[in-house]
Parts: structure tokens; sequence; C-alpha cells
């Protein structure tokens, strides 16, 4: 008799332990699903504050990006500007290097120099009336 007391505890708390076992897992199961859809609810709330806070920081941004290219556009006009006047003054100093080289080619020349009145007293046989 006391075994078959001994086995029908052990069937009665095998029973009671899966029972037991059972609703604790239904109970943690619940738990977790109410976490999860407030964590979420709670997630989504978060969510659209970042974005509320971002949002000026993002047209800031745009703004200044817009300014940046202007900038970028009128530094660039400048720049070309500039390299065109570069360009011009050297082909002016060029043209200027080549006719002082023709000026000092024609007073080497004594004919020319006798025009322009370089003589020995000083002044311009050119000039003299």
């Amino acid at each position: 008799m006391g075994a078959e007391l001994a086995d029908k505890f052990k069937v009665l708390a095998g029973e009671a332990l899966g029972k037991n076992s059972e609703d604790f897992m239904k109970l943690v199961t619940e738990r977790f699903e109410k976490h999860t859809a407030s964590a979420g609810q709670d997630l989504v709330k978060r969510r659209k504050e970042i974005e509320n806070l971002v949002k000026p920081l993002g047209k800031n941004l745009s703004k200044f990006e817009h300014r940046v290219r202007e900038i970028e556009k009128a530094r660039e006009g400048a720049y070309a500007a500039i390299t065109e006047q570069v360009k011009n003054l050297a082909e002016g100093q060029t043209g200027l290097k080549s006719e002082t080289s023709r000026l000092v080619q024609a007073l080497r020349q004594p004919k020319t120099r006798g025009r322009w009145g370089n003589t020995s007293s000083g002044t311009c046989s050119k000039w003299r009336a």
C-alpha cells in the first residue's frame, strides 16, 4: 500500500508540477507580450520625439548646404574672372616685352638714334625748329 501511495503521490506531484509550469509559462508569456507592446509604443513615441528634435537640424543643414553651393558658385565665378585677368595680364606682359625688345633693337641702330635725337649735345634734332 505504501508503494501504491508513493506512485499516486508521484503522479499527482508530476501533474501539479506540470500544471504549475504551464500556468507559469502562460503568465510569463502574457507579461512578455504586455511588456513588448508597451516597449513598442514607447519606441514609437521616442522615435517621434527624436524626429521632432532632428527635423529643425535637418532644415538648418539643408539651408547651410544651399548657401555653401551659392558661395561655391560665386567663388568659381570669381576664380574664373581672376584667371582671365591673369591671362590677359600675361599676354599684355608678353606684348610689352616684345615691344620693349623691338624698341631696344631700334635704338641700337645708328640711323634710328639719329632720328630720335640721340646726339652728343643731348638735344633732340626732331625738336629743333
